[in-house]
């Protein structure tokens, strides 16, 4: 998973070589938290700012596939 981002708001990878299990033990603990919470919950909650030069910025929401593959309900099937 070197190449992927984490949202298309972001422009480069995560620097961290072990973010994708910060982000599992995250999912982890909001659902905990929270049950019964949905990916697309997730995606807003890890969404964030889009900078666009001279544009106003705008909400976008984070990548879902990757909230899917880490999200403990997703993993039991």
């Amino acid at each position: 998973m070197d190449y992927v981002k984490t949202s298309p708001a972001k422009e480069l990878a995560p620097y961290d070589p072990d973010w994708f299990y910060v982000r599992c033990a995250s999912v982890v603990r909001k659902i905990y938290l929270r049950p019964d919470t949905g990916v697309g919950a997730l995606t807003k909650v890890y969404g964030s700012r889009e900078r666009r030069g001279a544009q106003t910025e705008r909400f976008r929401e984070a990548n879902a596939g990757i909230l899917r593959f880490a999200s403990p309900s997703a993993r039991a099937y």
